[in-house]
Order: structure tokens, then C-alpha cells, then sequence
């Protein structure tokens, strides 16, 4: 199985080392669903996705909605447990991440992420 990891592409630097990707109908539905915790360097890639819903859940996550350039559509932070969350026009694909993580890593509407499945390094451009 291939590790996927998600980069700032303004700073180079890592958000999230362990991206897992949904790119089934089922893995999709169910998402983080089954998880009790995610953990600060973990993340969901729904792909196609353009909205989603926490019912079910037992924790916060932050919501990132990308197009298909991985340019940042929309952001939601601390989505709690038993919300829906629409798109954005021209929404692509979702990632949903740990709570907190769009502050940590100064992430705003109109940046750019890259996946990769490459070991993380800081300054991959």
C-alpha cells in the first residue's frame, strides 16, 4: 500500500505525513467512521467528493475542500461530530485532517497542496 503525504506548496513544508485516500463509493460513506482518534499527521483524501457529513463520529476534524489543481476551495475548521459540511463551487475532492491542523500549518483559501507518495521532506518545491 502506498503512503501518500500532503505538502504546503508556498512553504514546502509537510501537513499531513499519513494520508489515506477514499476513492470508493464505500470508503467514501464511511470515511473516519470506524476511528475513535486521528492522529495530528493523519488524514482522510475523499476523492471525487464535494460535501460530507460527521454523523456518527466521535471526534472534531478541519476540512479542507480542494479543486482539481489542489487549489484550496474552502476551509472548515473544528467540524464537530453529527454535521454536514457542503461544497464549494468547483470542489474536487475533500481531505479531512485533525482538528487544528488548517492553524498549525497556516493554511488559507486560494493556497496550494501537493500529494505525494515520497518520503516528506521540507523545501520539496
Amino acid at each position: 500500500m502506498t503512503n501518500y503525504h500532503l505538502i504546503h506548496v508556498a512553504t514546502g513544508e509537510p501537513v499531513i505525513k499519513k494520508l489515506k485516500i477514499a476513492n470508493t463509493w464505500i470508503s467514501r460513506l464511511f470515511g473516519l467512521l470506524p476511528e475513535s482518534y486521528l492522529g495530528r499527521e493523519d488524514g482522510l483524501w475523499l476523492l471525487p467528493c464535494t460535501s460530507i457529513h460527521t454523523v456518527g463520529m466521535r471526534f472534531s476534524i478541519d476540512v479542507i475542500f480542494l479543486d482539481k489543481n489542489f487549489k484550496i476551495m474552502k476551509l472548515k475548521k473544528n467540524l464537530k461530530p453529527f454535521r454536514f459540511c457542503l461544497s464549494f463551487r468547483n470542489t474536487y475532492s475533500v481531505l479531512e485532517l485533525s482538528s487544528g491542523v488548517i492553524d498549525s500549518c497556516n493554511l488559507n483559501c486560494g493556497d496550494s497542496l501537493r500529494v505525494l507518495s515520497s518520503p516528506v521532506m521540507s523545501g520539496v518545491k
